[in-house]
């Protein structure tokens, strides 16, 4: 009777826990929606709402509860974005500093069984005043604590030893330091149930070592990236003796050395060991003569007494220090004791040291080893190091080895096949010699995975690959593999699950053998030239792919991809700079995927947007840039998939405007791209409550009309970019209220002056160019934004001086004020700003000198200035810029003469024109080998052009006009393969013209010869290459060049010399020059006929010269001739034919040459010269336009006698004109008689 009672109660018991289980229980949900408002930036927190739909908090994302009592258990706080959020898609994120918060730690004491409090990435900088951790010992049950990546320092010590039921504290990424003094540390000894302790990337030194040797139940320790070092003398690791349960130590990342070896091999129960990137090395430690020591020792290693003999000498006598020497040795020989002590390790890890092949012996006594990493070491190739691999054999139980760096001969396959267990083999950025054979892969046949990234290959890798009948894991990324994939090895690999072949150069089409492998999970095959159409590869038939990455290559894809919806497992897609197409296929079906992330930015002109979205509601990331699309901002996107936090619609046809209905709200999405598109209207502030997530925005390149609301101070975001929009008014204040890093409205009609508010953010970069704002840069702007890297306030209407005293922009990169009404001198507190990298005050007024202390800015790549009131000379500090690029000083009043140090080796780009700059062109810039433009004209320069200049391989622009240069144009300019634009017009050279030049356009000449083509970095704030503009006379004006229109001008400008000579008929074969001024020199001999290939001429100019001949008729074949002039030359003949370009040209190009006829000159009918004489040496020749001498001689006597014949018969006819005619003559002779008997001497009477 008793047994049923007491089966009825607990029956009863059993019901009533049903019941007390159902939800969480209401103070704990009432608390964890307290904790939302704090913890706002974890997105997965979202969910965490009131109201029945949602009331049992159990549930809840990040919670987790008893299943017994109901009680929560585990809370999960962390910021998710930090660690898991990629850095591709939010670049900001790395950027980002967060604001100090500090925490109420009282909030969690309604949850009475917490075991599990997770806090990480917050910025937490500590706790409000009595409200520390402290208050959390009352949680009896917590057992781990995770504060990592925060901002937290010594301070929260004591009030974390209280937390005595603690197991695990993870405090990595935070700002913890030691010093000599009592730090906090010394208290963690109350912590005795403590067993995982995470220290990694603080700044802690060997000072808290002795403090952490008293947590007795330590068994993982990690002090990773932190500042501990090592001496020959005790150094703290001895103290870590004490813990003797410790398995898993961790000290990556530091600085230091064999020394501390002796102290780890006192950790019996270490089972995990790494080392890596530290100073240890291997050495001979046979030779115990290394130390100087005159006695005989017993050194005890494990088990075994080793008599060594340390440099005995005889009839010595111990010395004093002997003691201290055996105790040095004994630290050098740590690395013995380890590997016979620490019989239990599994890990080992020795990345990124200096050992060398020595090590190996000593790692072979290591029997217990799974994983070891020896990587980025001195390791060679050699035939011992392949004896030595050998040694490892006895290495039962190894399954992960990581040898990578190491340059191998197949052999190694043979070498490493005695290891019975092991399963991955890593061997990245090295190089594997010889051919492989089937019998070498066979010797690996056991392995499951194999990663090469990084190393060098030989091209038949794939031939006998499928003699590992095991792999399921292979990694050949970059691997400089060529060819297609069409050997068979490959595809013999049936249990392969990943693939990794990108960043190859493989291409054609994938091979139908690729099905094969059925089992394939992860697909690869990014940047490469693979190409066909995915819709009949081989890989629609891969129905295991989980991911599938085929970005950078020339596949052509079907827009719907169709092919795929049979693939149920599918999940991540990368196919980005592929080609897209709409297919034909209209027939209704759905996939039977759910994706997660699907990357489809390409190109091609793909409708509206894939319909099979409609069907997918678990997307977290989704890309459809650049692809065409059509039709309005998909709303049912974002409906659909309530975990999407990046959506990127850039480049695209979306247009209409952007709204969202009043009921909308999507809790996740964090970033929204849909830049370049034409989208109209209004910014809808309702962003703000739909998207209230919302932290980084980008609608650049719309048709946005209309002002920026000051509501938007309500938006949380961290990005924004309204740039290339037609927006007006101000600049609202409250948008200070916002804690952005990256704000950029420039290119809009924005007015007003900028407000003082903008200082209040953590900005480092501000793009507020191409507006109509005024007044001047306020003080809190320069104060304020501290961070700041890129200023870019570029044309608008702002002036004064350009910063006041008030000046803290110590960490600006780059500084953009050109275009604008700033005047004084150049700001000295930017002497401060060491990181500065570019320099752009054109178009202002700046006055004064260039300072000086611009030379010591090391970081210095761009000094543009032109269009200001600068003078004096340029300082001689500017030799110290060895990192210069671009200098652009033009149109001021500089001068002087360049200092004779200044001989930058980067410089890209000089614009020294219009100032007063004099002396001799002397060769500072001939070992300048990357300079693409020389512009020096308009100044006082004197001397030759010197010979070095075809040194200056990349030459493209050279512009010398209108100085007082002299000697001939040096043959060497014909070495210089790139040029495409010489101007040395208005100076004084004389000589002849080399036929030998070689002029091309900038585009063309990176065509031919892509390999030596000069790459330009790129700034932020745009490319350099050919941004600052080359004047250049062309149609009789000087026009600006810059852009990209210059890379597509040419042209010759060597007008106003004093050249001499015929003009080399090789000008007439550069067909891609647009100008041709040789005027106003004294050249000689006919216009070449082969000027009729100059297709690309648009303005050509011979004018004040002595050319001779006829005009060549085929001229008339330069269809975009504009500009013609052979004014005032010796020409004769026929003008060219009047119809197409010549046509528009007037008699003023041609005058000047009496000799001419033709339009728009006189008739040539009117005195066509008689009909050539035929014959003679003139026989079978074409005329040449030159004047027949016989011909002449007889139109002159005929000529002759006419007039004398005239004469004759007037006098005849006219008595009177008789009369007088005889008269006149009679006196003329009697004149002439008496003026000789006059003048001669008397003996010629």
């Amino acid at each position: 009777m008793e047994s049923k009672w007491l089966m009825y109660v607990l029956f009863t018991l059993f019901l009533l826990e049903g019941l007390w289980c159902q939800g969480c229980w209401d103070e704990e949900r009432t608390s964890l929606l307290q904790l939302k408002t704090f913890f706002i930036k974890s997105w997965h927190l979202r969910n965490w709402e009131r109201g029945e739909q949602n009331s049992d908090c159990c549930q809840w994302e990040g919670v987790e509860c008893n299943s017994a009592t109901g009680r929560v258990i585990t809370l999960n706080l962390n910021y998710s974005s930090y660690k898991e959020l990629d850095r591709d898609w939010y670049p900001l994120h790395s950027l980002m500093e967060w604001e100090n918060v500090y925490l109420n730690a009282s909030l969690f004491l309604t949850f009475v069984e917490l075991k599990s409090l997770h806090l990480a990435g917050y910025g937490m900088a500590g706790c409000i005043e009595n409200e520390g951790f402290e208050r959390l010992s009352k949680l009896r049950n917590l057992e781990i604590l995770d504060l990592g990546y925060n901002m937290l320092n010594n301070s929260i010590l004591s009030s974390l030893t209280e937390l005595s039921s603690l197991k695990s504290l993870y405090l990595v990424g935070n700002k913890f330091e030691a010093s000599n003094h009592a730090d906090g540390f010394e208290k963690l000894f109350k912590l005795r149930n403590l067993e995982i302790l995470d220290l990694n990337d603080n700044m802690l030194n060997n000072c808290i070592l002795s403090s952490l040797s008293e947590l007795p139940s330590l068994k993982s320790l990690y002090l990773a990236a932190n500042k501990f070092e090592a001496s020959d003398y005790a150094d703290g690791f001895e103290r870590l003796s004490k813990l003797r349960n410790l398995e898993i130590l961790d000290l990556s990342y530091n600085m230091l050395n064999n020394s501390i070896l002796s102290s780890l091999s006192e950790l019996p129960s270490l089972k995990s060991l790494y080392l890596a990137n530290n100073k240890f090395q291997a050495s001979n430690h046979g030779n115990v003569e290394m130390v100087n020591v005159c006695a005989t020792y017993t050194l005890l290693i494990g088990r075994a007494v080793v008599p060594t003999v340390l440099g005995l000498r005889e009839n010595c006598s111990p010395p004093t220090q002997t003691f201290l020497q055996f105790y040095i040795l004994s630290k050098k020989l740590g690395f013995l004791k380890l590997s016979k002590r620490l019989s239990n390790l599994e890990i080992l890890n020795l990345q990124g040291n200096f050992f060398t092949n020595s090590i190996l012996p000593y790692l072979s006594e290591l029997l217990s080893l799974k994983y070891l990493n020896l990587a980025d070491n001195n390791l060679q190739a050699s035939n011992r190091v392949e004896a030595d691999l050998e040694k490892l054999s006895r290495l039962d139980h190894l399954e992960v080895l990581d040898l990578g760096g190491v340059n191998f001969s197949y052999n190694i396959l043979s070498s490493l096949a005695s290891l019975p267990s092991l399963k991955l083999l890593f061997l990245k950025s090295g190089t594997i010699r010889m051919n492989p054979s089937t019998r070498d892969f066979h010797n690996l046949s056991k392995v499951e995975g194999i990663f090469l990234e990084y190393s060098v290959l030989p091209t038949n890798f794939f031939r006998d690959i499928g003699a590992l009948t095991s792999l399921k894991r292979l990694s050949l990324f970059n691997c400089g593999l060529s060819d297609s994939l069409t050997s068979p090895g490959l595809c013999e690999l049936t249990h392969l699950l990943e693939l990794d072949v990108g960043s190859n150069y493989l291409g054609g089409a994938l091979p139908s053998c690729l099905a094969n492998l059925t089992s394939l999970k992860s697909l690869s095959l990014d940047s490469n030239n693979f190409s066909g159409d995915i819709a009949l590869s081989p890989l629609n038939k891969l129905t295991s792919l989980y991911n599938l990455s085929i970005s950078d290559n020339h596949f052509q894809i079907p827009i719907s991809f169709r092919p795929f919806f049979n693939h149920s497992k599918l999940k991540h897609i990368y196919a980005k700079n592929n080609e897209f197409y709409v297919d034909t296929n209209t027939e209704s079906l759905e996939p039977t995927f759910q994706l997660n992330t699907l990357v489809l930015s390409g190109y091609g002109d793909c409708g509206g947007i894939p319909n099979f979205l409609h069907s997918q509601h678990d997307l977290e990331h989704l890309d459809l840039s650049h692809l065409n699309l059509t039709g309005e901002f998909p709303i049912w996107l974002l409906e659909n998939n309530t975990r999407l936090h990046t959506l990127l619609l850039a480049n695209n046809s979306l247009s209409g405007p952007i709204g969202f209905p009043s009921h909308f709200d999507h809790m996740n999405l964090e970033v929204l791209d849909i830049s370049k598109n034409f989208f109209e209207g209004h910014i809808q502030m309702e962003i703000k409550t739909s998207l209230p997530s919302l932290r980084n925005l980008n609608i650049s390149r719309n048709s946005l009309t209309g002002s920026i609301s000051p509501s938007i101070g309500d938006m949380k975001l961290y990005y924004l970019d309204l740039s290339r929009n037609s927006l007006i008014g101000s600049i609202p204040p409250s948008i200070g209220d916002m804690k952005l890093y990256y704000l950029d409205l420039s290119r809009n009609s924005l007015t007003g002056s900028i407000p003082p508010s903008i200082g209040d953010m953590k900005l480092y970069h501000l793009d507020l160019s191409h507006n109509n704002l005024s007044g001047g840069i306020p003080d809190e702007l320069t104060m304020g934004c501290s961070s700041l890297s890129v200023l870019v306030l570029s044309n608008n209407n702002l002036q004064g001086h350009i910063f006041s005293e008030k000046f803290s922009l110590f960490q600006l990169e780059e500084l953009q004020l050109d275009g604008n009404h700033f005047s004084g001198s150049i700001p000295k507190g930017l002497s401060n700003c060491s990181s500065l990298s570019s320099i752009d005050f054109s178009n202002n007024n700046l006055s004064g000198k260039i300072p000086s202390w611009m030379g010591n800015l090391s970081y210095l790549r761009e000094i543009i200035m032109p269009n200001n009131g600068l003078e004096g000379p340029i300082p001689i500090d500017f030799c110290q810029l060895q990192s210069l690029e671009i200098l652009d000083l033009s149109n001021n009043n500089i001068s002087g003469s360049l200092p004779a140090c200044f001989k930058p080796m980067e410089i890209n780009h000089v614009h020294l024109s219009k100032n007063r700059l004099e002396g001799s062109l002397i060769t500072q810039f001939c070992n300048s080998f990357s300079l693409i433009t020389l512009d020096l004209s308009d100044n006082q320069l004197s001397g030759n052009i010197p010979d070095c200049i075809n040194m200056l391989g990349e030459l493209s622009y050279l512009i010398l006009k209108n100085n007082n240069l002299i000697g001939e144009i040096p043959i060497q300019l014909c070495k210089l393969q790139k040029l495409s634009l010489i101007d040395l017009s208005q100076n004084h050279l004389s000589g002849y013209i080399p036929s030998c030049l070689n002029i091309t356009t900038f585009d063309e000449a990176s065509k031919v010869d892509p390999s030596t083509a000069q790459v330009v970095a790129q700034p932020p704030g745009g490319p350099i290459s050919t941004d600052e503009p080359v004047y250049f006379t062309t149609k009789s004006v000087s026009y600006s060049y810059k852009g990209k229109l210059l890379t597509y001008m040419s042209g010759i400008d060597f007008s106003c010399n004093k050249l001499t000579g015929e003009i080399p008929n090789e000008i007439g074969h550069l067909n891609k020059i647009h100008v041709l001024n040789l005027s106003h020199n004294f050249l000689v001999g006919q216009i070449p006929t082969t000027f009729s290939n100059l297709e690309q001429i648009e303005s050509l100019d011979l004018s004040y010269n002595n050319l001779s001949g006829k005009i060549p008729p085929q001229l008339v074949k330069l269809h975009y001739l504009s500009i013609f002039s052979v004014a005032y030359n010796n020409l004769s003949g026929k003008t060219p034919a009047w119809v197409k370009q010549f046509a528009t040209f007037n008699k003023n190009c041609y005058q000047g040459n009496p000799l001419l006829c033709g339009e728009p000159m006189r008739s040539c009918s009117a005195a066509s010269p008689p009909p050539l004489i035929q014959g003679g040496p003139t026989q079978g020749r074409e005329d040449d336009g030159s004047i027949d001498m016989g011909v002449f001689y007889v139109s002159l006597a005929v000529s002759y006698i006419m007039v004398l014949m005239t004469i004759a018969a007037v006098l005849y006819i006219n008595p009177y004109w008789r009369r007088a005619w005889f008269y006149y003559t009679e006196m003329c002779f009697i004149s002439c008689y008496y003026f000789m008997v006059d003048h001669l001497p008397k003996q010629f009477h």
